[in-house]
């Protein structure tokens, strides 16, 4: 396994399970929310990572468009990666869950014209814990 921590935030990969879990400690500043997410694309791109649970609950404060900017700046190194899902657990604000959503759709249905994801298809959930989003990848228990 391999772990990365931050004050702000914990990324792990469970090599044998080709999991990547990211979770955001408490709420980031901008700088911070920006320096984690570029380490979260470098793990994407470095790292054989079939699986993605993230837990997003302390971003809320992070505005939408801020968050709509980076899920954008992100989606290269997503599309471009070996992800099959991604299971976000979130805060019950829906207006962020639905930018959320559309950015994904715009994003996967770029990389779809682009040829950029062959077969392959990314799925992506959200959820309300980690119990949900595990059951939901493939049955991780806690």
């Amino acid at each position: 396994m391999k772990e990365l921590v931050f004050p702000y935030l914990h990324i792990s990969i469970e090599h044998s399970t080709s999991l990547l879990y990211s979770v955001w400690l408490r709420e980031p500043g901008l700088d911070e929310y920006k320096e984690g997410m570029k380490q979260l694309v470098e793990c994407l791109e470095r790292y054989p990572v079939f699986y993605w649970i993230q837990d997003s609950t302390h971003l809320a404060h992070v505005s939408l468009e801020c968050q709509r900017q980076t899920l954008h700046q992100m989606a290269p190194s997503v599309t471009g990666s070996q992800l099959r899902k991604i299971a976000r657990i979130t805060a019950r604000d829906f207006a962020y869950m639905a930018m959320f959503d559309e950015v994904v759709e715009e994003e996967l249905n770029h990389a779809d014209r682009n040829h950029t994801l062959g077969d392959r298809k990314i799925e992506v959930q959200q959820f309300a814990s980690y119990e949900e989003a595990a059951d939901w990848i493939a049955d991780i228990k806690v």
